[in-house]
């Protein structure tokens, strides 16, 4: 998947993104990833951080936090994941799997670093979530912005 950039906000610092596909992107990745083995791939698969789960277990999240384009032709941002399950052994193993994958990953231009370390977290008695933060960068491509047009366009 390619990462495009929909609707922005022009700040003081420069250009705050409304809109972009950074969140599928990282989803589509883990999701597909061939490395899950079947035991290992949460029950309930995966989501964006905005769906509401059909089922509240054995689950990934997958969000953009924020993402801002700087007049410096920078773009920088930061993904939330967050893994449910009521079982920690397997929140542990999804932290695992999911921080080999992501870890200084390379996902079409975005370059991803993990940002703190998992933290976490309970949503009610039993229901518990760890929450990864990974932030994000472009790689070393450029990227162009037509002021009469407000479109970017990436440069490879």
């Amino acid at each position: 998947m390619e990462f495009v950039i929909d609707t922005f906000q022009e700040t003081h610092y420069g250009a705050y993104v409304t809109s972009c596909n950074v969140a599928d992107i990282v989803l589509d990745y883990l999701k597909y990833n061939e490395s899950w083995s079947d035991d290992e791939y949460p029950e309930n698969g995966f989501l964006r951080s905005v769906e509401k789960p059909p089922i509240r277990n054995d689950y990934i999240t997958v969000g953009t936090l924020h993402c801002m384009y700087f007049r410096e032709s920078r773009i920088t941002g930061v993904v939330n994941i967050n893994i449910y399950n009521t079982d920690l052994d397997r929140i542990m193993v999804h932290v695992k799997k999911v921080q080999l994958m992501m870890d200084n990953a390379l996902l079409d231009v975005l370059y991803f670093e993990r940002d703190l370390k998992p933290i976490l977290l309970s949503r009610g008695k039993k229901l518990k979530f760890m929450n990864l933060r990974y932030r994000f960068e472009l790689g070393s491509d450029k990227i162009e912005f037509n002021i009469a047009t407000e479109d970017f366009k990436i440069i490879r």
